[in-house]
């Protein structure tokens, strides 16, 4: 976040240090920006990564495309660049778990994907653990989308119509045949289910509105004005 408040560039890139990303390829994630899109993302024909880090990368591209709509065919990866328009709003964000794909990917569908080499790291090794991929699938499931608050709500949902059903079944066994498998095991199941989907349910519902303040309080944008005619100039600019 800091680097992109400092870039004042056209077209910003975003790469690691290591030279696992080369720095000839900059040109052909360059040319797709210049070509219209707004952003663009290297995908790797092969990682050179150790496999629970590739592992853990095909869940988070999972989780991504699930929670924040990533479009159909698109890969995601540390090396990109962007429009300085979108680098620009990416920056408003002030809270203090930002992740950068995800409030690019809130900001715009006009994305487009280069095939590069994933080159090996020469030295050293890298520094980014198994905790903090773990916290950044985190700030991925919780920071742009109510989505797992609905889960638990359909969830919810789901199990206090099950527990209707399953009493419906019994009360037709009892009317029908006068046969319970076991006296007091079906009450009891049936409880269970209607009273926890029930409870599930309020809680999802209660989640949904915390959900919505907190998108509120982290300032996501209800629209992106890329360019304006007839209002005069922008401001801050001639």
């Amino acid at each position: 976040m800091a680097g992109l408040r400092a870039a004042s560039g056209a077209v910003i890139v975003v790469m690691d240090d290591d030279l696992q990303h080369a720095p000839e390829d900059i040109g052909k994630l360059h040319a797709k920006i210049v070509a219209g899109y707004d952003l663009c993302y290297a995908t790797f024909r092969q990682l050179q990564h150790a496999l629970w880090k590739t592992a853990g990368s095909a869940f988070r591209d999972l989780t991504v495309r699930a929670l924040l709509g990533v479009p159909r065919g698109i890969r995601i990866s540390s090396f990109k660049a962007m429009s300085a328009d979108i680098a620009r709003e990416i920056t408003r964000y002030e809270g203090p778990f930002p992740y950068v794909d995800g409030l690019a990917l809130v900001l715009t569908r006009n994305v487009a994907n280069v095939e590069l080499e994933h080159h090996p790291r020469l030295d050293g090794r890298g520094h980014y653990s198994l905790r903090q991929s773990v916290s950044l699938w985190a700030k991925v499931a919780m920071n742009f989308s109510v989505v797992p608050l609905r889960v638990a709500s359909w969830l919810g949902l789901g199990f206090a119509a099950l527990g209707f059903l399953f009493a419906v079944y019994l009360i037709v066994q009892q009317l029908l045949f006068q046969r319970i498998p076991v006296p007091g095991w079906a009450s009891l199941v049936i409880a269970i289910l209607i009273v926890g989907g029930v409870q599930l349910l309020a809680l999802g519902a209660i989640g949904e509105y915390l959900g919505r303040a907190y998108l509120h309080m982290t300032a996501k944008p209800q629209y992106v004005v890329k360019s304006r005619k007839g209002f005069g100039s922008t401001p801050g600019q001639p």
